[in-house]
């Protein structure tokens, strides 16, 4: 009688244990997981079945969708980063102009008041000293 077969049961041994093999891939630290295909808590597994490329496989692909969007992400944060630099400059530059434009107008009103026009402002001076041809 053949090594592969049992006279009493007729089962083939190889083809039972690939079978056990196909339903329940090996793993190691075993028990098998329960929270899902190649996790227990936090146990990493190694599978060793029929089915390791699969699995293997498919966190491959996982792994390469995370890598994807955190690279977006990573992209998404520099461009803000860069465009927040940008408008500090731009404000700095609007601060300075205004300031300068500030001190022309006290500076304006401060000559004008020299003149016969004390208490005018600059808008009332301009209408009071139109020009001729107006």
């Amino acid at each position: 009688m053949a090594a592969c077969k049992t006279a009493r049961r007729g089962w083939r041994w190889p083809s039972a244990i690939a079978l056990f093999f196909r339903c329940f891939p090996l793993c190691w630290p075993w028990p098998f997981d329960l929270n899902g295909f190649g996790r227990t808590g936090n146990w990493n597994f190694m599978v060793l079945g029929p089915k390791a490329g699969y699995v293997l496989g498919m966190e491959q692909d996982r792994l390469t969708k995370i890598e994807t969007m955190l690279a977006h992400q990573e992209q998404q944060i520099q461009d803000l980063s860069d465009m927040l630099a940008l408008q500090g400059k731009e404000i700095g530059i609007l601060k300075a102009r205004l300031d300068k434009t500030q001190r022309k107008l006290v500076d304006l009103e401060q000559g004008s008041g020299a003149d016969e026009g004390e208490g005018l402002s600059v808008s009332e001076q301009a209408l009071r000293d139109k020009p001729p041809h107006y």
